[in-house]
């Protein structure tokens, strides 16, 4: 197995090569840093509901989509990313997203901990100080015949950057965001005072990584991975690849007696779920889920809206609906059940439905 230690990369070569690496089948361990800012919208996320591409234009943020769940983030060169690849049938792979997060996190806990920052796993997928302030994320996937799990190290982070590029209501939504980030976010900067040398981050994060894995043999960056991490790009930044995300979700508007379009959100402990419905008498004739959380196959967000459409609300029948399609497609739901879900298009009914 190969680690891929690459410095700090330019333009989006630092998202881009986990993926070009498991399309090719490569098992590998990566570190990286972005060169240049740059912001990551998560798979299922919509980006018109998500970010501000206007802000994002006006502060040369480029923009991508990845192959990943979780939320939108801005990535820069302080942070220090660690990329897992592995086959689908590597038996060091555990079965469940969750399980995953669990096991790998094990590495950067105690990269943390030997930099002199006690920490401690969270589920689904945070890293957090003893104080309970989020000093990493962490996201998972599967890709092509491969999985791969991704975190970082955090150096130092621009708050009131990450705030401005967000969506919101009004600003003083975002100034609400920006001091509950502030306060509920660390970084090694703040633990320790300063920042150690990056060299030093990077070597013992990968000691960690051997330790999991075995010896590390370094790896380089071929033509053949160049030239898939340029297809990578050319594909997550298409509009093609972004009109395929989940559609904006419509505001709740009443169309005439009895015909409802409405929008609902529920807050899981795998992230916030997002629907949009029409409801028709008695009847969801459209339903539509999107949201920071995450899901494995990704095929199975079409299986959840299927499930939901053309179904006669009756009490118990949307959770039972949604609960048989995650049993009977084995869908990995790290932090979300069936009962959540539900409870999102409860919140998009009119309020004499429910």
């Amino acid at each position: 197995m190969k680690v891929y230690q690459l410095g700090i990369q330019p333009g989006f070569a630092s998202m881009t090569c986990f993926h070009a690496l498991a399309r090719l089948e490569e098992e590998a361990v990566v570190v990286v840093s972005p060169l240049e800012p740059y912001v990551s919208v998560g798979y299922f996320q919509n980006r018109e509901q998500v970010m501000d591409e206007v802000k994002c234009r006006e502060l040369g943020l480029p923009v991508i989509r990845r192959k990943v769940g979780g939320g939108t983030v801005l990535l820069d060169m302080n942070q220090i990313f660690y990329h897992v690849i592995l086959r689908r049938d590597n038996p060091l792979l555990p079965l469940s997203v969750e399980e995953r997060y669990r096991k790998f996190s094990q590495a950067p806990i105690n990269t943390y901990r030997r930099l002199g920052v006690p920490v401690r796993f969270k589920p689904v997928n945070d890293i957090l100080t003893e104080s309970g302030r989020k000093i990493s994320g962490e996201g998972g996937a599967n890709i092509g015949h491969c999985a791969v799990f991704t975190g970082s190290i955090i150096l130092d982070f621009d708050v009131e950057t990450m705030v401005k590029i967000l969506r919101v209501p009004d600003e003083k939504f975002r100034d609400k965001i920006q001091k509950t980030l502030a306060g509920n976010i660390s970084t090694l900067k703040q633990e320790l005072g300063q920042v150690p040398l990056r060299a030093e981050i990077e070597k013992v994060l990968i000691q960690e990584w051997e330790t999991l894995f075995g010896p590390l043999e370094p790896g380089i960056l071929t033509e053949e991975i160049l030239a898939e991490m340029a297809q990578v790009e050319k594909e997550l930044t298409s509009e093609a690849f972004w009109e395929s995300s989940p559609q904006r979700a419509w505001p709740p508007l009443k169309i005439k007696a009895g015909t409802y379009v409405g929008q609902g959100n529920f807050k899981a402990i795998g992230g916030l779920i997002t629907v949009m419905i029409i409801l028709d008498g008695e009847r969801l004739a459209e339903v539509e889920f999107s949201g920071d959380f995450s899901l494995e196959p990704k095929e199975g967000l079409r299986d959840l809206n299927q499930a939901l459409t053309g179904l006669d609300i009756q009490p118990g029948s949307i959770e039972n609906a949604l609960q048989q399609v995650i049993e009977g497609k084995k869908l990995d739901l790290p932090g979300v059940c069936a009962a959540d879900l539900a409870q999102a298009v409860i919140n998009a009914l009119p309020a004499n439905k429910e």
